[in-house]
């Protein structure tokens, strides 16, 4: 009965991982507490033009977003690819989720791909490979709406497929996949370009071992998608005036300034977990891990391939650090963090771990206590709140409750329940974007006299202009006619500019 049993177990585990669910479960209950528990729900302007667009679609509106600053009164979505939010509206539709709680279903289905993917390449390891999503970066990326989950989704599909093709290069399955692979990289992120990178190198690489017929096919997939991003591109060209939706300067920081950042970001990408353990520690994990793969260096258990899988990684990873870092470089946008760097450090220790596949299993990693408690204390530090939480339900004490997402949604609604349609509204949460369709927050200098707005707002005769007061202004840098105007409106938080 006792091997009956075990049989059962076994033959159950197979097909399912009861600790790869545990881990997908804990890692959803870190992303749905963070993205609550924070007042503004982890959303960012981009965030909030993201689930604008999931909104516009839901409402069948197509891409067209509101826009006062055009004659037309819209323009098309063009400043981001529309594959992400269109990822959401799936989501949203299917699920019959609002906006916000489809933005995070889409996180964590997108976890739970890669945990499945983690399946087949590490097996017998999938759930220490999964822990790899228990650091600051990747909690940071699971927890906001922001596209970059999603395209690490793609990048590890596109490494795979890449892989596919030139090891099986005759099934023509492969290139099809590839190419809508790394055609969704593009349409998640502008920087999904890369993709075709990838790919030449490859080809390139093939071309030069006179691998002809593969070489051809790659270059085919790669030009496809050229022709692909180059027609989207000019289609938003024509649509706003500019091939990415708004005009790119050039950096004006010097290289000398963009290198400390940059060495800052890469420092700050060692440190896995800041809350935890420092860079110290970090570090003496690595210094570990170089002993234990050069002890393990004559003891692979599998023979060594010249095209294996973690070389696809290891290239992506690569590439994707040496395109963003020149794009930086290049033009303004986001500064070099976490956010530009993560999928790119995601490709690299992916490609660290599929390497050490083919070493001997250290015995430590059998123990499923072990790994459970690991687990465990991971999603305990990463959840929000902890005291605080524990103090409201043992005393019930409302000094100790958390106003999280869901208390400021409602007081941004009732603070915005008298403002007309078709407003502006400066220093406006980004909440507005997607909670109304022609309510709309602008960048407020609080050095700019209410003249002068009205001035640069005189051709927007059909728009409304508001001030909101209640986001922590300092009344004592503001300009003197918004003081007065804030002083002769003491009771109200929104007031209207005439």
């Amino acid at each position: 009965m006792h091997f009956e049993n075990l049989v059962k177990i076994k033959t159950l585990n197979h097909f399912f991982n009861y600790k790869l669910l545990l881990l997908c479960l804990c890692l959803s209950l870190v992303i749905i507490s963070q993205s609550y528990y924070d007042p503004n729900g982890n959303i960012t302007p981009d965030s909030a033009n993201y689930l604008r667009l999931t909104k516009n679609l839901l409402l069948n509106r197509g891409f067209m977003i509101p826009n006062f600053q055009v004659p037309e009164g819209k323009s098309f979505f063009a400043a981001w690819p529309v594959g992400y939010p269109v990822l959401i509206y799936i989501v949203s539709k299917f699920f019959g989720l609002g906006i916000f709680l489809a933005s995070r279903l889409l996180n964590i289905l997108a976890l739970a791909i890669v945990l499945f993917v983690f399946r087949k390449i590490f097996k017998g390891n999938e759930h220490w490979a999964g822990l790899i999503f228990f650091t600051d970066t990747n909690i940071s990326l699971l927890t906001h709406t922001w596209s970059e989950i999603s395209f690490i989704v793609f990048l590890i599909c596109t490494s795979i497929l890449l892989y596919k093709c030139v090891v099986d290069d005759v099934k023509l399955k492969w290139f099809v996949l590839l190419f809508f692979s790394g055609t969704a990289l593009f349409m998640v992120r502008y920087f999904g370009l890369i993709s075709i990178g990838i790919i030449g190198l490859v080809a390139l690489m093939n071309l030069i071992k006179r691998k002809w017929h593969l070489s051809v096919k790659l270059i085919i997939v790669a030009s496809l998608q050229l022709i692909f991003a180059g027609l989207y591109l000019y289609h938003n060209y024509i649509a706003s005036g500019t091939i990415s939706g708004v005009t790119r300067i050039s950096e004006p920081e010097s290289i000398i300034e963009l290198l400390k950042q940059l060495i800052s970001a890469i420092i700050g990408e060692l440190s896995f977990i800041k809350r935890g353990p420092p860079l110290v520690i970090t570090m003496g994990m690595f210094l570990l891990l170089a002993v234990y793969i050069f002890n393990t260096r004559k003891k692979s258990l599998s023979e060594e391939k010249p095209e294996s899988l973690w070389v696809y990684f290891l290239l992506s990873g690569l590439i994707y650090y040496a395109g963003i870092i020149f794009a930086r470089w290049l033009s303004r946008f986001d500064p070099l963090g976490f956010r530009l760097l993560g999928p790119g450090t995601f490709l690299l220790i992916l490609s660290l771990f599929s390497y050490l596949q083919g070493r001997p299993k250290l015995k430590f990693m059998n123990s499923q206590i072990l790994y459970i408690a690991v687990l465990l204390i991971l999603t305990i530090n990463y959840l929000p709140a902890k005291l605080d939480t524990l103090k409201y339900l043992s005393t019930g004490n409302p000094d100790f409750k958390i106003h999280g997402y869901n208390e400021n949604l409602r007081s941004i609604l009732k603070r915005y329940e008298a403002v007309e349609p078709h407003s502006v509204i400066l220093n406006g949460p980004d909440q507005l974007l997607y909670l109304y369709e022609d309510i709309i927050p602008s960048e407020f200098n609080i050095n700019i006299s209410k003249d002068d707005y009205l001035k640069y707002f005189a051709d927007k005769k059909s728009w409304s202009f508001y001030v909101d007061f209640s986001n922590n202004i300092n009344p004592k840098k503001l300009h003197e006619s918004f003081y007065l105007l804030m002083k002769s409106n003491k009771d109200k938080e929104v007031v209207r500019i005439q």
